[in-house]
């Protein structure tokens, strides 16, 4: 099944379509999501955002196992590896030249996300407000520091024991990980989110009222007819890059192709 693609254009009305997204992408099947932005607020941690990432870590991958469970093809497959969220953003706690108040020995940083001198501070806040998951129930967070990084990444994946990704879907846009872009709806945002229907759910109707400007909210967008890429290709590309930053290699499964051309759609056989 092709991915759908949405660019979902933020502009004067009310509703939060990067929020939307958002949430759709945290509770699609998975059991890897990588969360990059150039700024991080916990803030948007809240108990509907930790419920959004255990549905979609717990219900919805036991779901899809159960399915491959029932398909008889369970044992084809490596075993799966235990939820994990990478977090991928700048340490600007540290560039003197940053606009942003620098990190120091004066800035407190205890995990209350009201608590804060700088956005190395936050980072650490948003990172250890995800430790909560961790603790209670057994999701591997990874952090990561990069001085330059400002790219606004996210990604889910199903990731087998042998390190190998099935992309599901993502969202890459202006939108960062912050209370202003999460919470808020004044900021005009502009984010391109890519799915696989089968593993996300995102109700797209409502979206495509026309806006003050006579601009779609929403516009769906589908591959070039003129190239050989798909959208899964472009984000299995995004992934490689990220990876190859961190000196490690993106290896991806090609269990599902065989489904491509099926249909039937998985979700509906889960139940």
């Amino acid at each position: 099944m092709t991915m759908q693609m949405a660019i979902l254009f933020k502009q004067t009305e009310k509703t939060n379509m990067f929020k939307i997204a958002l949430d759709s992408l945290l509770k699609g099947c998975g059991n890897y999501l990588l969360l990059s932005s150039g700024y991080f607020d916990p803030k948007i941690i809240d108990n509907s955002f930790l419920e959004s990432i255990l549905y979609g870590f717990n219900v919805e991958y036991n779901r899809y196992l159960n399915w491959v469970r029932s398909q008889g093809e369970f044992n084809n497959y490596s075993p799966f590896t235990t939820p994990t969220i990478k977090l991928l953003g700048a340490n600007l706690g540290y560039d003197s030249n940053s606009k942003s108040p620098t990190h120091s020995q004066g800035c407190n940083q205890s995990n209350s996300p009201n608590n804060y001198n700088c956005w190395y501070c936050l980072y650490n806040n948003f990172y250890s407000s995800l430790e909560e998951l961790n603790r209670n129930n057994h999701i591997i967070i990874d952090k990561e520091d990069r001085h330059s990084w400002h790219a606004k990444i996210s990604l889910k994946t199903i990731r087998n024991s042998n390190g190998e990704h099935q992309v599901v879907g993502g969202i890459i846009g202006s939108s960062n990980l912050t209370n202003a872009a999460y919470n808020k709806t004044f900021k005009n945002e502009c984010d391109v989110f890519i799915w696989d229907p089968r593993f996300i759910s995102f109700n797209y109707d409502n979206f495509k009222k026309p806006s003050p400007f006579g601009i779609p909210s929403m516009m769906m967008v589908t591959p070039d007819n003129n190239t050989n890429y798909t959208p899964e290709d472009l984000l299995k590309g995004i992934l490689q890059e990220i990876s190859e930053l961190s000196g490690e290699t993106a290896r991806f499964s090609n269990q599902f192709s065989h489904w491509n051309n099926n249909s039937t759609n998985i979700n509906q056989g889960w139940d």
